[in-house]
């Protein structure tokens, strides 16, 4: 997709390593959509997005017309008709995703042997995401999982309540080794430093009435998925909020043209509103992050790129809740941030937290916000969009800079590392995607990705952006060093 090879030029080109990059390819910016004039039930003037793109928000040029449906064809003929390999012709993006097709081993390093048992669930009567406790799980990764009550505990959040006798909150920063000792008892969990679980009472009684076993515990799990989490061993750590209008961005709190449904009204400030609470969440983590480089010793360049980085997650938060003000009439602000000490001081941990919170994370939050800025028609929230597009494309570069500093120094104990990390978080995102929201063309036109189009952003960037330059990366020999220059 056109989209995904301009933002992994992108990527490499700012971290300093063209060899991850592939093909290089020219880039230009997405078109914007194109409005015309309609009329509303109640006979008011408004825009209708159309569509003048393709799927990812480029036109097709006279390469992909050429290539026509079938490019495994195309290819095999040009590399006939010029003497080469198929490998020597094909575009690296492509050819990964015809070994993806083919199940061929350019990405075995980021796919399990054989897909685990298909979880249990949804069960009917499910919410789609856990009301009141977190409604931007709406659009992150997320499953469902049966275990044993014995199973829970031992990836429970203590000292919280349990309801009934089974734990009520699960966290993915203990499940990493369980899941990897122990893969058939927690098919179907994540096992994301940044997964969380709510207790699923009613999944739990239809599993029980279906098994027979009283000692089953049901959940509903997501991996927290707005930009770089603050993390402790009990997953993502944010600061409440409270009324005030010190972190909204004055020029943002103009209310948007055109009437809006009361409730998707609402539903756009609630998203803009977690999405704040994250991005500000950012500015430690980044700030930990720095504190975790100084201890082992990084080079100033990376050093300078994290303290960047959390300024502008602070310029990101202000954005977003002036956007939630924006569309509610309620700014809020955030509260106290609880402090947390930075992780012990090892290259192979740092390496694989740098992985899944920046190169999986950021690398995806930056197609995301790349893509509903394509399609967003309110120019205020585009403009934001971009911004956010474009600072999240760099904190990517930083990642990959760092692992890259990481494996010269570390050797191969960082590359095993970054292989597990790499399997284990890309198998939880093999999942089908969800149906369509019937409000995501009303959520598009205001900056919003529904649940649908956020998976299929993060399939499309684990198929074509970090599984590829990750292979391209391990390929590499550790002790030849990268340029830390961004």
């Amino acid at each position: 997709m056109r989209d995904t090879s301009c933002l992994r030029t992108r990527i490499a080109l700012l971290a300093c390593m063209p060899g991850l990059a592939g093909a290089l390819v020219a880039c230009s910016p997405p078109p914007k959509p194109q409005t015309v004039e309609g009329k509303a039930d109640g006979g008011e003037s408004r825009s209708k997005s159309i569509d003048v793109s393709s799927r990812d928000g480029a036109r097709p040029d006279r390469e992909q017309l050429a290539i026509g449906k079938d490019p495994r064809k195309h290819y095999e003929e040009l590399a006939r008709k010029e003497g080469k390999t198929l490998e020597e012709v094909t575009p690296p993006d492509v050819l990964a995703e015809l070994r993806r097709k083919d199940s061929a081993a350019s990405v075995t390093t980021l796919v399990p042997p054989e897909a685990p048992e298909a979880p249990p669930g949804p069960f009917p009567g499910d919410p789609p995401f856990i009301d009141g406790y977190n409604p931007e799980e709406e659009t992150c990764v997320s499953g469902n999982w049966c275990g044993s009550i014995t199973a829970a505990e031992a990836v429970a959040v203590p000292a919280i309540p349990a309801v009934g006798d089974c734990p009520s909150r699960l966290t993915g920063g203990k499940s990493t080794e369980l899941i990897k000792a122990d893969p058939k008892t927690y098919a179907g969990l994540s096992s994301a430093p940044n997964m969380q679980g709510n207790y699923n009472e009613h999944g739990t009684e239809l599993a029980r009435a279906r098994t027979g076993k009283d000692d089953t515990c049901c959940y509903h799990w997501f991996e927290y998925c707005s930009g770089r989490p603050h993390l402790d061993e009990d997953g993502p750590v944010l600061a409440p909020v409270r009324a005030g209008d010190a972190w909204a961005e004055p020029s943002l709190l103009e209310r948007p043209e055109g009437a809006l449904p009361e409730a998707l009204r609402q539903r756009l400030a609630e998203q803009w509103r977690e999405d704040a609470r994250a991005e500000h969440a950012s500015v430690a983590a980044f700030a930990r992050a720095t504190l975790e480089l100084m201890a082992l010793g990084a080079p100033p360049e990376l050093l300078a790129q994290a303290q960047r980085a959390g300024l502008d997650e602070i310029d990101h938060a202000r954005r977003c809740f002036g956007l939630a003000a924006r569309y509610d009439g309620e700014p809020v602000q955030p509260g106290p941030l609880p402090a947390l000490a930075p992780r012990p001081a090892e290259l192979a941990r740092l390496a694989a937290d740098t992985f899944a919170e920046g190169c999986v994370g950021e690398t995806i939050a930056a197609l995301v916000a790349h893509r509903a800025a394509s399609r967003c028609t309110d120019p205020e929230v585009r403009r934001c969009l971009e911004v956010i597009a474009d600072d999240e494309a760099r904190h990517a570069a930083l990642a990959w800079s760092t692992i890259a500093w990481a494996r010269h120094e570390g050797g191969a104990s960082v590359d095993e590392r970054l292989r597990e990390v790499a399997q284990r978080l890309r198998a939880a995102s093999v999942r089908s995607l969800p149906p369509a929201d019937p409000e995501a063309s009303s959520l598009a036109v205001h900056g919003r990705l529904d649940a649908r189009a956020q998976a299929q952003a993060a399939r499309d960037g684990w198929d074509e952006l970090i599984g590829p330059m990750l292979d391209s990366l391990l390929a590499e020999p550790a002790h030849d060093g990268a340029s830390m220059g961004a």
